[in-house]
């Protein structure tokens, strides 16, 4: 008599443990006021990828001539906390590609803290600062637009458009 299990073992690899679960299919573009200050530039989101929790998470800023102002790739299922094979994952997936462009994650360069020498920044933020005093200083003396997103599950980012040099420049990162 021949046992099922040899059959079982035999099909497996043609069953996938991944047709289980949701795939990611999330795009969202939102205008955005961020190298300007009228909202002429495009802030997308995209999650992608089979199964949900192998997607791939990319946030990119546009300006208004197609240029790529700021890029961000990692993968997405460090960015929620939901268990890698729960089936709402996917809900989260929506869940975060609103949290990242809700205008919350735009303000100004003078709503940026005081700046502190980098223990103490981070003992008061939990952010590392990336740039030196001076810089950080004059980026705070100006009115252009921060804009802050996850990185990981309890990070974020906070970066900047400098209007004078024309380029994204990241002011902290960091987390819990």
């Amino acid at each position: 008599m021949k046992s099922p299990y040899i059959w079982a073992w035999a099909m497996a690899p043609l069953i996938s443990p991944a047709a289980e679960y949701p795939s990611c299919n999330v795009q969202k573009d939102v205008r955005v006021a961020y190298s300007e200050k009228q909202p002429t530039d495009t802030l997308s989101v995209r999650i992608k990828g089979w199964p949900c929790y192998k997607a791939t998470l990319n946030i990119r800023i546009t300006g208004k001539s197609g240029k790529v102002l700021y890029a961000y790739q990692e993968p997405f299922k460090s960015h929620v906390a939901t268990q890698w094979d729960d089936n709402t994952l996917d809900e989260d997936a929506k869940a975060l590609a609103d949290r990242i462009t809700h205008v919350d994650s735009f303000k100004s360069t003078k709503q940026l803290p005081e700046w502190k020498p980098a223990d103490a920044y981070y003992e008061d933020y939990y952010q590392e600062l990336k740039v030196e005093k001076a810089c950080y200083e004059g980026l705070r003396k100006q009115k252009w637009r921060t804009y802050t997103h996850p990185i990981h599950y309890e990070g974020w980012k906070v970066i900047v458009f400098d209007q004078e040099k024309k380029q994204t420049v990241e002011v902290s990162s960091g987390g819990l």
